[in-house]
């Protein structure tokens, strides 16, 4: 029996929505024409689709439809999980590996509150430290499992939906920050923005709880109309279109309600221009003498500081989920979140933190010095964004059919306060310059680089003292970035190198960890292990041990015929590693030639035969492609060759 499409519950919300809407832009249409109306758009227009409703735990699949999955959704409420994951709701079947999760992440809270009683430096301390980060790899050690074949706990489903969830609260998070700091959410259609409009306005009510002074003299209709233009993806695609629907909408509302959509996801103007904000601010700058944690407020700052809360969260706050939030965040252009990782995301406020210290500096400042005020305005503003993703956190955990007891483990803090970040084109390559962590003062302020390919370990210690000079010294500490200057230095560098290596010296070589043929499934596929067999070859007297850490040195002999050509240069090493090397029985060591050589540590000199045949130029590209990714962010652009070998040019895209 073919289901009445009106009387899905699909078609109840859509048809609430849509009657909300009309009547914002066509107020005196009878409900009876509306109602005629989206009946016959819903029998005519919505279209149901085939899809098939999985169960791997059972091991069965049906057939269903959007609809009925739809309908399903509504009346059962089962926990949404990231890709497509449905779960059933606990209090209905008790989940046993989100059993286990909790007790680890109750364990590990119980653990760091233990740890708190202690000094850092103290051995009760370090024991609890020790044993929190145990929960804390117990508990991630799960979606490993859910995604091993050989786990008991191995169930694909569960691995894609732990990223799709993580994936779906970042994005989250990007859009949220973005639409709060920047207005950065733009609308994909009129009807996205009448719907932001119906939202916002339910939500504030017809008389305002904490009443605000209209800063602005000019006609609130139309200044509430550019505003919502301005927010549209497609400017000027449908200006006088939407223009003249807009200003219906808006004409009629109350001053308060237009005072509400003016300031929705526009919070720079709300603190410049608000006269109870501005007083707020620069009673807040004037209270304290410090403020560095903004998860602990200074008690003579509690009541005005949720005031101000209070004012932010009522006028500008939009917390309804923005659609197609991953798409966005992979493809629109950012200005507040300016990196994210797994579980967190930087935003700037460097223009909020000019505005209030231009704006609530006073005589009366409390302050000490210029830092202390400093991070009183920081935190100010880190508070009122904390407090922001608890809610926009919260709905998404009730729209996802979370369990209530379980909404608490959604969330986020504060942790760092840096003054400058240099971020890279690569995801999770940058460096920061920390001055507050978590509340505690850095003192000289902390250097931190993550991912860049000069400080791993492989990578020696005079290369990463290099580079780090340069990231402190010309770029952090420099009160301007002199590019030319940089890039003058690593040519310098480079001829450093090169001096270096023709002299045999083992200073900028890289080290690798090597481990025993055996280890390996593919042993002469590992260029340590390949790299060790020529260097035994020839030096029988210095032999490499497996396994041991060891330098690498670059070879260019991929064909026999490459080799025969610089015979003679390699000296009494040539005949060895023709034998050895290239007439070797074993195919995967005479295929590929020589492209590297191992190096013992307890060396002190290159042999000739190698200082005479190496690379250099390659090992020198090497290292100093290593510090591209800074120097792209700079403006510098890097050169690629047919191979895919980045080299630094003198550029500089502008």
């Amino acid at each position: 029996m073919k289901q009445d499409k009106n009387s899905l519950i699909f078609a109840t919300k859509w048809r609430d929505e849509m009657r909300r809407k009309i009547k914002m832009v066509y107020p005196t249409i009878s409900d009876e024409l509306i109602e005629e109306k989206l009946k016959t758009v819903l029998e005519k227009r919505i279209v149901d689709h085939p899809c098939q409703l999985d169960n791997n735990y059972l091991g069965t699949a049906r057939d269903a439809s959007l609809l009925a999955v739809h309908e399903f959704i509504s009346e059962s409420k089962p926990i949404l999980g990231g890709h497509g994951v449905l779960f059933k709701a606990h209090d209905k079947s008790p989940n046993a590996s989100a059993g286990l999760l909790i007790e680890s992440l109750d364990n590990r809270s119980r653990i760091k509150a233990e740890r708190k009683k202690y000094p850092q430096d103290s051995y009760e301390f370090l024991v609890r430290d020790i044993g929190q980060g145990n929960e804390k790899v117990i508990a991630n050690s799960y979606y490993g499992a859910a995604g091993a074949e050989t786990s008991v706990f191995y169930n694909l489903y569960v691995a894609a939906s732990t990223t799709g969830t993580g994936q779906a609260l970042i994005a989250t998070a990007e859009t949220s920050f973005e639409a709060i700091l920047e207005g950065n959410v733009k609308f994909f259609d009129l009807d996205e923005c009448l719907l932001f409009i119906d939202r916002a306005l339910s939500v504030c009510g017809t008389e305002p709880k904490f009443p605000i002074t209209n800063p602005y003299s000019d006609d609130m209709t139309q200044r509430v109309v550019n505003r919502m233009i301005s927010q549209f993806r497609d400017i000027g695609t449908h200006d006088d279109e939407y223009r003249t629907i807009l200003t219906k909408v808006i004409e009629p509302l109350s001053d308060y309600q237009k005072l509400v959509l003016f300031f929705k996801n526009n919070l720079y103007p709300f603190f410049r221009d608000v006269p109870e904000v501005v007083e707020l601010l620069t009673i807040l700058c004037s209270t304290t003498k410090s403020f560095r944690n903004p998860n602990k407020i200074p008690e003579e700052l509690t009541g005005n500081l949720n005031i101000l809360w209070e004012y932010v969260y009522h006028y500008v706050c939009h917390i309804f989920p923005i659609r197609s939030r991953i798409v966005r965040d992979t493809q629109h252009t950012r200005f507040a979140t300016i990196t994210q990782d797994t579980d967190s995301t930087m935003v700037t406020i460097a223009k909020y933190m000019e505005l209030m210290m231009n704006q609530n500096l006073s005589d009366s400042i409390a302050a000490e010095n210029e830092d202390e005020l400093d991070f009183i305005c920081c935190n100010i503003i880190a508070y009122i964004l904390t407090l922001y993703s608890q809610k926009f956190l919260e709905r998404y955990c009730v729209d996802v059919n979370m369990p209530t007891e379980q909404h608490h483990r959604i969330n986020m803090k504060n942790e760092f306060y840096n003054l400058t970040m240099i971020l890279t084109p690569k995801k999770k390559r940058y460096v920061s310059y920390t001055r507050l962590q978590e509340g505690q003062l850095i003192d000289p302020p902390m250097v931190k680089i993550s991912g860049l390919d000069f400080i791993k370990s492989t990578t020696s210690d005079d290369v990463k003292d290099f580079f780090t000079s340069i990231i402190h010294d010309d770029i952090l500490k420099a009160e301007t970035i002199n590019v030319s200057n940089i890039i003058r230095k690593i040519k310098e560098f480079k001829n450093i190198l090169r001096q270096s290596y023709l002299n045999g010296e083992l200073t900028y070589l890289n080290l690798v960890s090597a481990k025993e043929p055996e280890a390996y499934k593919k042993p002469y596929s590992q260029q340590a292990i390949k790299g060790t067999i020529v260097w035994n070859a020839v030096e029988t007297d210095r032999l490499i041990n497996l396994p041991e850490k060891i330098y690498i040195v670059k070879m260019d002999y991929k064909t026999e015929k490459r080799f025969k050509e610089n015979f003679e240069a390699f000296g009494h090493a040539g005949p060895i590693l023709q034998k050895e090397i290239f007439d070797s029985k074993i195919d995967d060591i005479s295929k590929g030639g020589i492209t590297v050589v191992g190096i013992p540590q307890n060396i002190d000199r290159l042999p000739d035969w190698l200082i005479n045949t190496m690379d250099i130029e390659t090992m020198i590209d090497d290292i100093v492609s290593k510090f591209n990714p800074i120097l792209e962010s700079l403006g510098d652009v890097t050169l690629r060759t047919r191979s895919g070998t980045a080299h630094m040019s003198n550029i500089i895209d502008l």
